[in-house]
């Protein structure tokens, strides 16, 4: 299935929910699909490289989100605990578009710890305004 217009999709529930396209910076988006994972890798003594590559990979996605306010943030981190399928870990399943197979794919990720830097605050509407913020998916 070619590229229909979304790019991550998070699984609440039976259904996916996708991630808004207006929370994406485009430009900062990445996906490193099937990473490669070794059990162990070893040199030979004449320096030729020995690699023991699991058959399981690991996808990667990250991206910057363009400046936002406490309700942007708010909405996003709705959306990612609906979609916790272990809060502690922070897991979820997600569908995600795979360009190098121009499909898509699902599986299991977590969320690293996402930082919120603050560029002002509105005292009068209590508007916090926030710089980009980075989310990143990644793979079990």
């Amino acid at each position: 299935m070619a590229f229909n217009g979304k790019l991550v999709q998070l699984k609440t529930g039976n259904d996916y929910v996708n991630f808004p396209l207006k929370y994406v910076k485009a430009e900062s988006y990445k996906v490193t699909p099937n990473q490669r994972m070794e059990s162990s890798s070893t040199r030979a003594t004449t320096g030729v490289l020995r690699r023991n590559t699991v058959s399981h990979t690991a996808s990667k996605i990250d991206f910057d989100t363009p400046p936002l306010t406490n309700s942007d943030v708010s909405a996003i981190n709705t959306l990612l605990s609906n979609a916790y399928t272990n809060a502690l870990q922070r897991k979820l399943e997600l569908k995600y578009y795979d360009p190098s197979s121009d499909s898509y794919k699902t599986g299991e990720f977590y969320v690293p710890d996402i930082d919120f830097p603050i560029t002002r605050i509105e005292k009068g509407s209590n508007t916090i305004h926030y710089s980009s913020i980075r989310i990143a998916f990644i793979e079990y």
